[in-house]
Order: C-alpha cells, then structure tokens, then sequence
C-alpha cells in the first residue's frame, strides 16, 4: 500500500510541476507581479495600441532596434524559436517589439523587422515622448551613442525580455544571456495557466 502512495504522489508532481504549488519560472520572477504597464504605441496597422490588447495572450516585450548588429537580433532568432516550439500560431503568445530608436524606426520599418523573425511578431513604434513612457515601467534604459551622421549611430540599451503573464501582470523577465529553453519551460508553464 505504501508503494502505492508513492507511485501516486511522483504522478502527481510528474502532472503538475510541483505536489506543492505551481512550477518554479527560470527567469527573474517579480516577487509581486506588477499591474500591467501603460504604454500607447503605434503598429504599422495603425491606430495606438496598449498593452491593454493583448491582455488573455502570454506577451513577451522586448526593447531594441533595427539597426542594433548584434544584441537584437540575437534575441528576436530566440523569441522566434520560442514562438515556434510553444505557439507558432500565435494564439497564446504575442511577442512584441518596441523600439528604442524612433528617429529611424517608424512602426512599419519595426513590424518588417521583426516579421522577417516570426510572422506574428508585433513592432511597435511612437514618439520620443511615447518611447519614454513606455520604457519607464520596466525601467529600460537606452541612450543613443555619438555617430558619424546624424543617422549613423548605435544605442545603447537594457538587453532583456520582459512577460506579461495573461492577466497583464508584468511577471518575469530575462537577461540577454538566459538560455533558451528556459525561456521555452516558462512560457508553456504561463500558456497553461
């Protein structure tokens, strides 16, 4: 009878992550989860968008641009395997970009960018004002470097991946070096709740 028992509590942690509460996320996990950030931005659509409307979705936020050689499109190739293995449809998850960069990054260069990634990531794009606002919840850092053009330049900024878990809540975020299947583990676990 006792090997019974435990056959059937291992079942029971094998189906469920954990006998005593939800699975553990890999990544940096807010000890409260946050109220959903406020943002409103522009898609190549048209019209604003907030975080607002992807509430019910697993939303992936990252903070670049697309002329950025090396950090940005590391993390879109690693979002995008991410889409692939988890939702590749799009149904539950919606990865965004929003830029960092708006002098040269107008929301339909932004949504090319990332759609040449994954054809249902979002780029969105905004006024310097909008930018900064929409960074300051997530305490994004970035900053243009002197260049020698007034278009030939790089920025500066935060390398990470910030997740709204379905109710919008800001819930996890990623440093540029996590490695991807940890990304993968969490975002199934976020999908199933």
């Amino acid at each position: 009878m006792r090997l019974l028992v435990l056959i059937f509590v291992a079942m029971l942690t094998a189906c469920s992550g954990s006998l005593f509460g939800p699975p553990e996320l890999n990544g940096t996990v807010y000890s409260e989860p946050r109220e959903t950030p406020e943002f409103t931005l522009q898609s190549a659509a048209g019209g604003p968008v907030t975080a607002e409307d992807y509430r019910g979705k697993v939303v992936p936020i990252y903070f670049g641009y697309t002329f950025c050689p090396d950090v940005c499109p590391t993390t879109m190739a690693n979002l995008a395997r991410v889409q692939r293995e988890v939702d590749d449809d799009g149904d539950e998850i919606q990865v965004l970009m929003i830029t960092v960069d708006p002098q040269r990054d107008e929301a339909q260069v932004v949504q090319d960018y990332v759609a040449s990634f994954h054809p249902t990531f979002i780029g969105l794009s905004g006024t310097e004002a909008q930018i900064a606002t929409a960074t300051e919840p997530f305490g994004v850092f970035y900053q243009a470097a002197a260049g020698s053009s007034a278009t030939d330049y790089l920025v500066d900024h935060t390398a990470r991946v910030f997740v709204l878990d379905k109710s919008g809540a800001l819930r996890v975020t990623y440093a540029y070096d996590t490695p991807v299947e940890d990304i993968i583990a969490d975002m199934r676990v976020l999908v199933e709740e």
